[in-house]
């Protein structure tokens, strides 16, 4: 059988009384209060500057596939403007083709004008 002779019993917690008194803890809490203020404004600044930024950082994207959509249209015709160059100085039918477009007629070609009445 054991021992129950000696049992240790607790102290029952008693509440400790505050000596501080209403205006003092109103004079405490001013300080966390600001601190509280300025860290609401600091990320509230924070926060409407990330907007601006996410915002000019889209319209750069959208300008940016909007210019490579543009340089790939000039490469096309850059490319077109090149083999036209090409065939002008390489292909001596096409430039007489090109020519008698325009109006022109080799030396002693004879030349047909038609004599239209109506005006």
């Amino acid at each position: 059988m054991p021992n129950k002779a000696r049992q240790i019993i607790p102290f029952p917690k008693t509440p400790i009384k505050s000596t501080v008194r209403p205006q003092e803890k109103a004079k405490r809490r001013w300080p966390l209060i600001f601190v509280c203020t300025l860290l609401v404004i600091y990320l509230a600044g924070a926060g409407v500057q990330w907007v601006r930024q996410e915002l000019r950082m889209r319209a750069l994207i959208a300008q940016c596939e909007e210019l490579l959509k543009q340089q790939k249209e000039l490469q096309v015709e850059n490319e077109v403007l090149q083999q036209q160059i090409d065939r002008l100085l390489n292909d001596p039918v096409y430039l007489e083709q090109l020519a008698r477009e325009m109006g022109m007629v080799k030396p002693g070609d004879t030349i047909y004008l038609s004599i239209d009445p109506r005006p």
